[in-house]
């Protein structure tokens, strides 16, 4: 279960805290992913849970409902890829990508 297990890092884009907290499920990933800050939002930050599926073993697509507290909401689709001996967790996506996340212990 190699994607279990709290990932976190800097957003290069913003400078937004992003953590993913992940664990597997029968068919794939579920989790929450949290944005601690978005710049000019108060209060801050998206957050949502999602889910996904395993493709190969060290990369997984999983898509996340998020919202954010003044009421604004999106999907958000991210394909995950390990890397680093499984330490490193790279977010891809369409815009702002890619995202490098530590595994945390």
């Amino acid at each position: 279960m190699p994607f279990a297990g709290s990932w976190e890092d800097t957003d290069p884009y913003d400078g937004s805290m992003i953590a993913l907290s992940l664990v597997q499920a029968e068919n794939g990933p579920t989790g929450l992913y949290t944005d601690f800050l978005s710049p000019n939002v108060k209060p801050p930050g998206y957050e949502g849970s999602g889910s996904g599926t395993v493709l190969p073993t060290t990369t997984t697509q999983i898509i996340f409902n998020l919202t954010r507290r003044d009421g604004r909401s999106a999907p958000a689709q991210y394909s995950l890829t390990l890397s680093n001996q499984n330490n490193a967790l790279m977010l891809g996506c369409e815009v702002g990508c890619p995202i490098v996340l530590q595994h945390e212990p």
